[in-house]
């Protein structure tokens, strides 16, 4: 298994009150190295032969899963490293009909149909 972190992490909130609780959702994060980074732990992770790598959780916004999601696809279709079997890009709030959730994307259908 493999845990991803990334260096100078700053998550940029937004604070709300609802119903007299105050609460907050990750808006954004700014993360300078992240797209290098992604790219050095998918290397690392398919070297390794991880069955399963995890990013923390509200720290992969929707256009960072995507480029993991895009790297385990494109990668070289004759190499013979695998893709993990479960890729866990954090979570993220996402707007839905029932209101604003914290929910993981679904990566690991897409990584292995590559």
């Amino acid at each position: 298994m493999g845990a991803c972190l990334f260096k100078a992490l700053e998550i940029k909130p937004e604070f709300v009150s609802i119903g007299g609780d105050k609460r907050f959702i990750v808006a954004a994060v700014e993360a300078p190295s992240a797209g290098d980074a992604i790219s050095e732990q998918i290397a690392q992770a398919l070297k390794e032969n991880c069955i399963a790598v995890v990013w923390p959780e509200l720290t992969v916004s929707p256009d960072l899963r995507e480029n993991i999601v895009k790297l385990i696809r494109d990668r070289d279709v004759s190499d013979a490293l695998e893709a993990p079997e479960i890729l866990i890009p954090g979570t993220w709030h996402e707007t839905t009909n029932h209101g604003i959730v914290n929910r993981a994307g679904s990566t690991t259908a897409m990584a292995r149909s590559a």
